[in-house]
């Protein structure tokens, strides 16, 4: 039903947890605390009942029953442990860990779809510096881009403006430039396609 796996990008350890998208939530309520059974019934959606006890599994393998907390936008914590990041994708959760500085992690299906949404989110200096009709190369970007923006933690980006995704020497790593007040910031992501997916985070703390 669950399958787990751990990678690691340089100073940030990967958790995956894979599951079957037909899983009984209620197997799996020994993982959750009381409150996160009261609140996980509470949605409407069977897929977003399993992403949240999944990722509530995942999490007790690795910190206990903590409660996850999150920011305004969104941005998880837990009270006492690491930096963490947390990203869905399709039958799969992941919960990226950094003891130094904070990350920004995302898990994204690599499909064909991105193409058609690419002129809302590619940077005009994107266009030279990557095969922008090649979905897997269009999924890296929009996937750092999610990345970079868990890891600003700020409201206003704008994709195709403010953030923009820079290839180097190593085809695994890349510069993810933000632009904040005009000034344009950097920080180095690695992502890598695994298993019909692009996994990305963040590697380094952001050069201010």
């Amino acid at each position: 039903m669950f399958q787990r796996e751990d990678l690691e990008f340089d100073n940030v350890q990967i958790h995956l947890m894979y599951y079957h998208h037909e899983f009984d939530i209620q197997t799996c309520f020994d993982d959750l605390t009381p409150e996160e059974i009261a609140f996980v019934q509470t949605y409407k959606s069977e897929k977003r009942r399993q992403e949240f006890v999944a990722t509530r599994k995942l999490r007790t393998q690795l910190f206990g029953k903590k409660t996850i907390q999150y920011s305004e936008i969104g941005a998880p914590s837990i009270l006492n442990e690491k930096y963490i990041s947390i990203s869905h994708s399709t039958d799969i959760i992941g919960i990226a860990v950094c003891e130094d500085f904070s990350i920004g992690f995302d898990l994204e299906p690599i499909s064909t779809k991105v193409l058609r949404v690419k002129n809302k989110f590619l940077h005009k200096d994107e266009w030279h510096w990557h095969d922008c009709n090649n979905p897997v190369e269009v999924t890296k970007i929009w996937s750092a881009k999610e990345a970079l923006y868990k890891l600003v933690q700020q409201q206003g980006i704008l994709f195709s403006q403010d953030l923009k995704l820079e290839p180097t020497k190593d085809k695994t790593i890349y510069l993810g430039r933000i632009q904040r007040n005009s000034q344009w910031k950097t920080v180095a992501l690695k992502s890598i396609e695994y298993k019909g997916s692009i996994i990305c985070s963040t590697i380094a703390p952001l050069d201010i």
